[in-house]
This record gives structure tokens, sequence and C-alpha cells, in this order.
């Protein structure tokens, strides 16, 4: 990796984790907070073992996000770059497969935490938690 992409992929990694990737502006936008699984944990009955391995959990998943993320800005300006100047194909090519890589490796990472956090919980929550979300999304 070059020096400018380096500072970029560092830049953008510091920008997503506090907070200022894509602009969020208080202005005349009203943003609608989305509940967790912590809003529900007295419905749920979550211990504070349950709550503080969940939150462990979702940091660790975050962090791995946010990395994925900025690596997957900077490729995809790259591939840009590519197409612009008619670059190499073989280049193109392997923007396009670290692309889908960055992509896949949020999905399955997300997948993985979610499972974790499903073998957290007992049936009995797992099966009110599921009401939760289908009550929820009745409400959408």
């Amino acid at each position: 990796m070059k020096g400018f992409q380096k500072v970029m992929l560092v830049l953008l990694f510091n920008m997503l984790i506090i907070g200022l990737a894509g602009g969020s502006y208080a202005g005349n936008i009203q943003q609608h907070r989305v509940k967790t699984i912590f809003d529900y944990k007295q419905e749920l009955k979550l211990t504070n073992k349950q709550i503080s391995k969940i939150k462990e959990t979702l940091i660790k998943l975050n962090k791995k996000v946010t990395l994925l993320k900025a690596k997957l800005i900077v490729a995809g300006s790259n591939l840009q770059a590519l197409l612009k100047k008619n670059g190499d194909i073989g280049l193109i090519d392997k923007k396009l497969r670290d692309i889908f890589d960055y992509r896949r490796g949020i999905i399955i990472t997300d997948l993985i935490s979610s499972r974790s956090i499903k073998g957290m919980l007992t049936k009995k929550q797992i099966k009110k938690w599921k009401e939760i979300q289908a009550e929820n999304r009745k409400k959408k």
C-alpha cells in the first residue's frame, strides 16, 4: 500500500471512529433512534453478565466493521481512479476482489456476532426477542 493510501486509510478510520464520515448533521434532519436489545433488557430479563458479554461482542463487531468499511472506501476510491484512467484490467480485477472481500467480511462478521449473541440468550429470551422484533417490523 502506498504512503498516501495508508494516510487516507488512517484518516478514514479515525473519521469513522469519531462519527464524522458521512456527515451526521443535526440541522433540520430528524434522526430516528433504533432500539437495541438493551432497550428491552427488562422484558427479556437480561442478566448483568449477559449485558456485559453482549456489549463486549458488539464493541468487537463495531471495530471490525469500521475497519472493513474504511478499507472498502479506500478500495472503491482506488477502483474509480483506475477506471477513470483506463487502468490495467489485472489491477481493476484485484480491486474488485478486494471490494467483494471487504463486503463479505462485513457480512460474515455480523453473522458471527449475531450468532454469538444468540448463544448468550436462553431459549425463552430468544423467543421473546423474536416477538419484539416482529412487532417492531409491523410498526414500520
